[in-house]
């Protein structure tokens, strides 16, 4: 029998709370501004570099706790210095699977994208979200990340949705992602 809780305000944090928690806070607002003075004092290009390389590790990390692929420590570091390049994996004597450099790619476009969205200080919108779960999708074969059991028998099994290609269709009927979605939802 499923129970359906009634909606009730939020209430506030109670002082005991609050008052652990002020510590706490005044002292990333110190780390925030020292990290404003910081940033300020760089040059446009430094500036920028340094932009590219935090998106370059949200990128990298967000992939990480959506158990979309597993990269050692040094390797995260290479590539967040490097770019997300094969190249670096070599020069950091790494390895990534195949597929994988696609789908951090594709990560780092959808963390740019959101970057640029808050940057215009735009609306939130429907349309958004799906552009959005559709770019940092492309690359992901399948929709869920594989799940691992043993079956009755002892032996190990797995499996994983698979999406369907657009070229399973032709490439002549394989519409963009983001036409597709402009297309079926339109901006309000």
């Amino acid at each position: 029998m499923t129970t359906i809780e009634q909606w009730q305000q939020i209430e506030t944090l109670d002082s005991l709370v609050e008052t652990r928690l002020k510590g706490d806070l005044a002292a990333v607002d110190a780390l925030h501004g020292s990290w404003l003075e910081f940033a300020d004092s760089l040059d446009e290009v430094d500036r920028t570099t340094l932009r590219r390389r935090t998106l370059r590790k949200h990128a990298i990390e967000t992939g990480i706790l959506e158990r979309l692929y597993d990269i050692d420590w040094g390797l995260t570091e290479a590539l967040v210095a490097d770019g997300l390049t094969r190249e670096a994996v070599a020069r950091a004597g790494g390895d990534l699977p195949p597929g994988v450099l696609p789908m951090l790619e594709a990560q780092l476009e959808g963390v740019e994208m959101v970057a640029d969205y808050v940057r215009r200080n735009a609306s939130l919108a429907t349309s958004f979200v799906k552009e959005l779960h559709a770019l940092i999708t492309r690359a992901q074969r399948t929709t869920t990340p594989p799940m691992r059991w043993e079956d009755r028998s002892g032996r190990n099994s797995s499996t994983a949705a698979t999406r369907p290609s657009p070229t399973m269709y032709g490439a002549a009927m394989a519409p963009s992602w983001n036409s597709l979605l402009r297309n079926r939802f339109p901006e309000r």
